[in-house]
């Protein structure tokens, strides 16, 4: 009874935001004001005077049956979600109107309403970022905090089937430190055809993507290069670093920290859910095998790899002093964001760079301040010293070696073999500019050794 409330409420703001009740009714207030000043006006005469009413009048005519609409739409769209739950049998109709006339329930829903309606006029004067008032209000409301994720992911289980087709090859989970070439690592995997995977389009209800899928199924945004400047073109229906707001929702406090992120152990109950949430994906895209690209799976990595048995945890990673040079180049790109863009990265659980940044602590802090490249190099030896232990002791963990896979065409058909997809190739692969010269005399000793010796462990897969 309790998420059919919130549902309504949800329906009621929604539809307020959509047709801009609360901007034309200000406007309608406007106009009355102006009929007012017409009649206050000595310096107009009778004639001009009516003339002016006359118009004025029909304007606030006009507006006020707009405002009728709207608020029918509104009424509406609270009402929807009752008249669904009565039909489909889930709560009768009586027992609904029995509950929501409680005066406990009207005070409750009152006061979330004057929350939800105090929230969208400060989303309104946020800073303007590509995004509409109402695009950014959907975002607040779907994504930030946890309560009302959680109800759509609820919503989710209780609307679809518990079952999925047997996957005809193993899941694919793309993770690790990021500028390691995840991105079109993932988008190759993806464009096999063979994988379900979240998409921009599925934003912002990620937690619900079968929902609202005939919501976010017709809209449209042109091709354009991400906001990396990296030469990536992405679109809605990019594969996309997206599901991480589901380990975000459930045990955000777990890893989260306010300057960091930590390693975490995620629990049964966590497990169970996101073998769910998997399967919830599977079911929207029609497909068999599921594919994500997580960097912060790598939190995770050792209990997920042991657990998750039909899924491969590809850990890609570059010549440390590219990647260190690539991760520093983007926190400077990334800094100075907007305000909702920082609560954006924050909801999706993205901390890499930029305003938002907390950096994965393994085993330690790095030294120092984003803007020293030493800084990155600590982070890059952290990182990979305790994923290569990982994947030393669990088979299903991949260590790929991007820089080999971009130049050598015998290591990429090991890597597809192992992946399972090896009648495809990879098309995106771009080695990036690199300088290799003197490299052991440019990075503290202990982060070259680590390189060499996950190059060589990456390396393994052209001998199986």
């Amino acid at each position: 009874m309790v998420l059919l409330t919130a549902l309504s409420i949800l329906g009621f703001v929604l539809v307020v935001l959509w047709t801009n009740l609360v901007g034309e009714s200000k406007r309608v207030i406007a106009i009355s004001n102006d009929v007012m000043s017409v009649f206050r006006d000595p310096a107009m005469d009778d004639e001009a005077r009516e003339k002016a009413a006359q118009k004025a009048s029909l304007q606030l005519f006009k507006s006020f049956f707009g405002l009728l609409i709207r608020f029918a739409a509104a009424i509406a769209g609270a009402i929807v979600p009752i008249g669904l739950a009565s039909l489909t049998g889930w709560i009768p109709l009586h027992e609904s109107i029995g509950f929501l006339s409680r005066i406990d329930v009207i005070v409750v829903t009152t006061g979330m309403m004057i929350a939800l309606w105090w929230m969208s006029n400060a989303i309104s004067r946020e800073d303007k970022d590509g995004y509409s008032a109402m695009d950014r209000a959907l975002h607040h409301v779907a994504l930030s905090g946890s309560a009302i994720p959680k109800i759509l992911f609820e919503m989710e289980q209780s609307r679809f089937p518990a079952t999925s087709p047997d996957p005809t090859g193993p899941h694919i989970v793309v993770c690790g430190l990021a500028r390691a070439g995840t991105t079109v690592i993932t988008r190759d995997i993806y464009a096999t055809g063979l994988f379900g995977s979240l998409t921009y389009r599925d934003m912002p209800f990620a937690m619900a993507p079968n929902s609202f899928n005939s919501t976010t199924s017709s809209a449209s945004l042109e091709a354009k290069e991400r906001s990396h400047g990296d030469g990536v073109i992405v679109d809605l229906d990019s594969a996309e670093a997206i599901d991480e707001v589901f380990w975000r929702v459930h045990a955000g406090e777990d890893y989260i920290r306010k300057d960091r992120l930590v390693p975490h152990v995620p629990s049964a109950d966590h497990i169970k859910l996101f073998r769910e949430y998997r399967r919830l994906i599977l079911h929207k895209t029609g497909k068999q095998r599921y594919l994500a690209k997580a960097n912060n799976t790598a939190l995770r990595l050792d209990q997920l790899a042991a657990e998750l048995d039909d899924t491969l945890f590809v850990v890609p990673f570059r010549n440390p002093l590219d990647q260190a040079r690539s991760l520093k180049r983007q926190h400077q790109r990334f800094s100075g964001s907007s305000k909702f863009q920082r609560k954006y990265m924050a909801w999706l659980g993205h901390f890499e760079f930029g305003d938002t940044h907390r950096p994965f602590a393994f085993q330690n802090m790095p030294r120092g301040t984003p803007d020293a490249l030493n800084y990155w190099l600590d982070i890059w030896l952290d990182v990979y010293a305790s994923l290569l232990t990982v994947s030393g002791r669990r088979e299903n963990v991949i260590l790929v070696s991007y820089d080999d896979l971009c130049v050598d065409p015998t290591y990429q058909g090991a890597v597809l073999e192992k992946l399972e997809i090896g009648e495809f190739g990879f098309a995106e692969l771009k080695q990036r500019q690199a300088d290799h010269d003197n490299e052991a005399e440019r990075v503290p000793e202990r982060v070259h050794s680590l390189y060499l010796t996950m190059r060589a462990r990456a390396l393994e897969l052209v001998n199986q």
